[in-house]
C-alpha cells in the first residue's frame, strides 16, 4: 500500500510538472498577471529579431546597421519563436515574404508578441497587410496619408494593454486600439482595476545611415516604453493592493 501511494505520488508530481511545463512553452502564464511575467529592467542589449528567408537585408546599409545593434536574424517563423523561447523578444522585424508565408498558428503567435509589449515592424510591407496580421482595423489616423511601401520602406508599430484578464477582455472587445488609432479618447465604462495602454506608430525609408539612425532610435523609444509601463504598471497594482 505504501509503494503504491509513493507511485501514485510520483505520478501526480509528474503529470503537474508535464502540465507546467506546456503552459511554460505555450506562453501562457495563469499564476502570472503580464507585468509580473517579464522583467520591468529593460537590459542593456535589447532583443531584437528579423524574420526573413534571405541571407541579407534588402541593401548593406541594413546590413551593417543591424550588425551594429546586435539584431539577431532568424528565417523562419519556428526559428523566431524558439528565439523568443530562449530569451522574450523586445522587437520583432518582419519582411514581406515571410508575413505572407505565416499560417494561422504563426499568426497568433505574432499577436501574442504584440500583446506582450514587442515592438513589430515590417519592412516592404504594405500597411493592410501588416494591419489584417496583427488584428487591427488600419493604421491610417484620420489625418495621415497612405504611403506607398518599397522595399525599405517600413512601419513601426507597438500596440500595448496591461490590464487584469477580465479587464483586458473588456478592452479587447471594445477595440481599444483601433480607437486610439482613430483619434478618439473614448474608453469602456466597466473597467475595474487598474490598466495602462499604449499604442504608438512611426514609418519611414532604411535607405540612407540618417534613415537608420532615426529607426533604431524609434525603436529604442518604444522598448524602454514597454518596460517603463510594465514597471508604472506593477506599482499602480502595489498602491491598489492587488499585489
Amino acid at each position: 500500500m505504501r509503494r503504491f501511494v509513493i507511485y501514485l505520488f510520483t505520478g501526480l508530481v509528474a503529470l503537474i510538472c508535464g502540465i507546467a511545463g506546456y503552459t511554460i512553452s505555450a506562453h501562457d502564464l495563469p499564476f502570472l498577471g503580464q507585468a509580473e511575467a517579464r522583467s520591468d529592467t529593460m537590459p542593456t542589449n535589447p532583443r531584437i529579431v528579423y524574420l526573413s528567408n534571405k541571407d541579407n537585408p534588402p541593401n548593406t546599409i541594413i546590413d551593417t546597421k543591424f550588425n551594429e545593434h546586435e539584431v539577431a536574424h532568424v528565417n523562419s517563423w519556428q526559428a523566431a519563436r524558439q528565439a523568443a523561447r530562449e530569451r522574450p523578444l523586445d522587437a520583432l522585424i518582419i519582411d514581406a515574404t515571410m508575413l505572407q508565408a505565416r499560417d494561422d498558428a504563426d499568426t497568433i503567435w505574432l499577436r501574442s508578441q504584440l500583446d506582450d509589449g514587442v515592438t513589430v515592424v515590417g519592412i516592404g510591407v504594405p500597411d493592410d497587410e501588416l494591419a489584417a496580421a496583427i488584428g487591427v482595423k488600419t493604421f491610417q489616423a484620420p489625418e495621415e496619408t497612405k504611403r506607398e511601401r518599397g522595399a525599405t520602406g517600413y512601419r513601426l508599430v507597438q500596440a500595448f494593454i496591461l490590464a487584469e484578464p477580465e479587464d483586458l477582455k473588456i478592452l479587447r472587445d471594445f477595440g481599444w486600439i483601433d480607437v486610439q488609432i482613430s483619434g478618439s479618447t473614448q474608453q469602456p465604462d466597466s473597467i475595474k482595476s487598474p490598466w495602462r495602454g499604449s499604442f504608438s506608430s512611426a514609418q519611414g525609408q532604411l535607405d540612407t545611415p540618417e534613415a537608420l539612425t532615426l529607426f533604431f532610435q524609434r525603436l529604442e523609444e518604444r522598448i524602454k516604453g514597454a518596460y517603463e509601463m510594465r514597471a508604472e504598471y506593477q506599482e499602480q497594482l502595489k498602491q491598489k493592493g492587488t499585489r
